[in-house]
């Protein structure tokens, strides 16, 4: 694949394209395309010639590149050439090319005069698979965030959605036993509005899934990249992990989402050329917001009734006394310190 002086990936032209004699293989005998549909999983095999010479160039386009490089702002950035998409206009907003099967030669010309001999033919058979992908394909041209491509969104295989009912104990006193009799003053036909003596479950539901990105470059998230020591924090900076959301991420309002766990895994780049990072973000959703906590008021008049109605409910906890608006909350003053959780997709300075 071109590459600009700054590390920039530049697109195979037509020109270059039309001089690897690309050209489709095994159609008449029935096994181009040979395509698989169904609620497990689709495939579409299929298999091209080209020139010998220019088959590491046909794998690169077909499968599409990855790269880091510096703008001209001296900043570090992902730039990427998609795969190609399925042939038929259908499918081509979804299949792309994820890996190549096999190459053969064909029309041996010699041996090469190696320590190991490595014969050179003529035209090289490319048998490639396309299926459907589980994140949005987008070049370099008019992107704002990496976050619009490549990224596994929660509910697809690997990215389970998991809800939960989480219980914390409720004080004792605080609900009543209540009867059929339902008597609305004093004196009670007991045990009506006898106070619980022990404390109960409080029930607190709670959601947790993951965002994976997709073929990151190794330089992007190794141990001494940007983005790596955002997540895992460093000896002056708190980190990204245990963090909540500062501004609304996804459909998630600010103060609502924490990132509890990032698991990065090492892939070998479907070009084989190099090792790119899957990248896993675990969080978990609280709907009652992550700086708060829940207020049980044990107050009671003598008739047993709360002093005052619906004061129980969900609070903001911290030092105070000053109440803090989600996304203006300073570092060590409740229970979890704001982060941008887009800066999670950037792999050089924010």
């Amino acid at each position: 694949m071109p590459v600009g002086p700054d590390g920039f990936l530049i697109p195979y032209t037509d020109v270059q394209v039309a001089s690897w004699g690309l050209e489709s293989f095994e159609v008449r005998n029935g096994s181009h395309p040979t395509e698989v549909f169904g609620i497990d999983g689709a495939t579409s095999e299929r298999t091209y010639f080209c020139e010998w010479n220019t088959r590491y160039d046909t794998i690169a386009w077909l499968v599409g590149e990855v790269a880091l490089y510096v703008d001209g702002g001296g900043d570090t950035k992902v730039s990427r050439i998609v795969p190609q998409a399925h042939p038929d206009p259908l499918f081509q907003s979804l299949w792309f090319c994820t890996k190549i099967l096999s190459i053969t030669g064909h029309v041996i010309i010699e041996d090469s005069p190696s320590t190991l001999p490595d014969p050179q033919y003529q035209r090289a058979e490319v048998k490639c698979l396309f299926e459907p992908v589980t994140y949005k394909v987008r070049g370099d041209l008019g992107l704002t965030s990496e976050l619009q491509r490549y990224t596994i969104e929660p509910g697809f295989p690997f990215n389970d959605i998991n809800t939960a009912t989480e219980y914390v104990t409720m004080p004792g006193g605080i609900l009543n036993y209540l009867t059929p009799t339902g008597e609305l003053t004093p004196p009670y036909t007991k045990p009506h509005m006898t106070p619980i003596p022990y404390g109960i479950g409080f029930p607190m539901v709670r959601e947790k899934f993951s965002y994976t990105w997709e073929r990151v470059p190794y330089g992007g998230f190794e141990p001494s990249s940007n983005l790596r020591q955002r997540v895992q924090g460093t000896a002056s900076a708190r980190p990204y992990l245990g963090s909540v959301n500062k501004t609304t991420f996804g459909n998630y309002q600010a103060g609502t989402l924490q990132l509890q766990g990032c698991e990065p895994r090492l892939m070998l780049d479907p070009t084989g050329k190099f090792y790119v990072w899957r990248i896993k973000y675990v969080m978990e959703y609280a709907p009652d917001g992550m700086h708060n906590l829940y207020f049980f008021d044990s107050r009671r008049n003598p008739d047993g009734s709360p002093i005052t109605p619906g004061l129980s409910g969900w609070y903001q906890v911290g030092r105070g006394p000053a109440y803090q608006t989600p996304g203006t909350i300073v570092d060590n003053t409740t229970l979890f310190p704001e982060r941008e959780f887009a800066d999670l997709w950037v792999v050089g300075d924010v």
